[in-house]
């Protein structure tokens, strides 16, 4: 999966780096991509975190019936 990663940023990079456009919209792409690439890890890292808070609550509420039991 990594390995698949970095070749997928590492070519889009580099394609974009090889573009024959204007400076300015070369430069405005690679921005845009390095924020796309910002906002996929903030998304996996934020959806990670809502399920394990899930999970936790799950485990308390799980804890709580079998304590009065």
């Amino acid at each position: 999966m990594w390995a698949g990663f970095g070749m997928a940023v590492s070519l889009t990079g580099w394609g974009l780096w090889q573009m024959s456009v204007a400076p300015a919209l070369k430069a405005y792409l690679m921005a845009c991509w390095l924020f796309l690439i910002s906002s996929a890890f903030t998304l996996a890292k934020m959806l990670r975190d809502a399920h394990d808070v899930l999970r936790a609550e799950q485990h308390v509420a799980i804890a709580r019936i079998a304590q009065e039991q």
